[in-house]
């Protein structure tokens, strides 16, 4: 047989295992990436498209050799005897830290209504949701924080792809798209990698992404954590959770200088406060936890309305929050066998990491085009539609940046992995 003809029988053979269904099903994803890149930016960016046409390819590739990877994409599957208890703590977290940004921008903007009843009541909620810090860290914590015979190098590289990675791209999406540069410049790459090595992150405009570099910080300890905490007795670690809110009850009302550094010290507190909470014998605490957490709330509304030096009281490492976060956390192990294992929670946990990052950029780029609702709108009613619809536009925003572009890279450092 002619090479010729052997070589167009291989490519007509190989055209003829494609599967069409998984070829237009990312193809679908691509011209949706574009065509929000164009809607939301107003324009279409060459650098972002190139690495979004690859990252087609790669989710191609991806599902050809997994016959399930979109609809796990989707977070559509799901195994019995699934408790959900972890998906339903980030959605709530999730939800507190697109509230605490949706009402925070709108109230900068109606502040001719300050003094009004919707106007207290919307702040104060922004102000109570500012607990989203705690959940997402005691979260890592609740995770991360059981003993797992785990090599220390092999810890960090997994973290790599699932922290790092995301970090770096969503803070150039932010750098790209967001930043408070000059119009027409650019900075050098190496002052690219020093902005996100010493978290620049004001010039970029992402502010919230503190907490993405405290929940890295406490990462880079966790192996070692373990290691301390795994022959801990349950007594001894419940005894350490209360040294931690002592110590932060002490910096929130005497903040004399120590020779601590109370903010590490107190997240790394949180974290492990997260990992004893999860535990079984915890769950004899639930009822008392939950109720602490209400009092907490209640002391929390006290302290706002009557302005008893609520703009320290409240920090984010204030008591108040630490026992709300354990309250929640007890409120959903308390309920953890009767959590339905819903898809819509399971997306937003999925993607729960990105959309944290990701949302900020929506409210101040794509919101109002979809929504003219704001917060103060229907009686307060408004901030709801707003939430809402910021989640589901924040979602898209993750989904379509996540399998698209933070695959590549993910991809390549996983290749690397392989080849060393």
């Amino acid at each position: 047989m002619p090479l010729n003809l052997k070589i167009t029988g291989e490519i007509m053979a190989s055209i003829k295992k494609i599967k069409l269904h998984i070829v237009l099903s990312w193809a679908a994803v691509l011209a949706a990436g574009i065509w929000t890149l164009d809607y939301s930016t107003g324009s279409i960016n060459s650098v972002v498209v190139a690495i979004a046409a690859v990252g087609f390819i790669v989710s191609i590739v991806k599902s050809y050799k997994n016959d399930g990877f979109i609809g796990d994409s989707f977070a559509l599957k799901t195994t019995a005897g699934r408790v959900p208890v972890y998906d339903y703590i980030r959605f709530v977290a999730v939800i507190l830290v697109i509230v605490v940004h949706v009402i925070g921008v709108d109230l900068d903007i109606a502040v001719d209504m300050a003094g009004t009843p919707i106007f207290a009541g919307l702040d104060f909620a922004r102000w109570w949701a500012l607990n989203c810090n705690v959940l997402f860290v005691m979260l890592s914590g609740a995770l991360l924080l059981p003993y797992k015979k785990e090599p220390v190098l092999s810890f960090y590289g997994k973290r790599l792809t699932k922290i790092v990675i995301p970090l770096v791209v969503y803070y150039m999406w932010y750098y790209t798209f967001f930043g408070q540069r000059t119009e027409g410049t650019l900075d050098s790459p190496l002052e690219i990698v020093l902005g996100i090595l010493t978290a620049d992150i004001k010039s970029v405009g992402a502010y919230h992404f503190w907490l993405l570099y405290v929940i890295i910080a406490i990462y880079i300890v966790v192996p070692f954590l373990r290691m301390m905490l795994r022959d801990l007795s349950y007594q001894h670690l419940t005894g350490l959770v209360a040294v931690t809110v002592i110590i932060l009850t002490y910096a929130t009302y005497l903040p004399l200088k120590t020779g601590f550094d109370v903010s590490y010290l107190g997240w790394c507190g949180v974290a492990i406060a997260g990992y004893w909470c999860s535990k079984d014998d915890s769950r004899k605490y639930d009822n008392w936890l939950i109720i602490l957490g209400v009092i907490s709330s209640v002391a929390m509304w006290l302290v706002f309305k009557y302005d008893l030096y609520y703009s320290n009281t409240l920090w984010n490492l204030s008591p108040y929050r630490v026992v709300v976060g354990l309250g929640l956390f007890a409120i959903f192990f308390k309920f953890k066998n009767g959590l339905r294992d819903f898809c819509v929670v399971r997306l937003v946990s999925k993607y729960g990491f990105s959309i944290m990052l990701i949302h900020y950029w929506i409210i101040g780029n794509v919101l109002r085009k979809i929504c003219g609702i704001g917060s103060v709108m229907y009686k307060g009613f408004g901030a709801v539609i707003s939430v809402v619809v910021t989640l589901v536009l924040s979602f898209i925003a993750a989904y379509l940046i996540d399998n698209l572009i933070v695959s590549v890279f993910s991809s390549l450092i996983d290749r690397i992995k392989k080849i060393k």
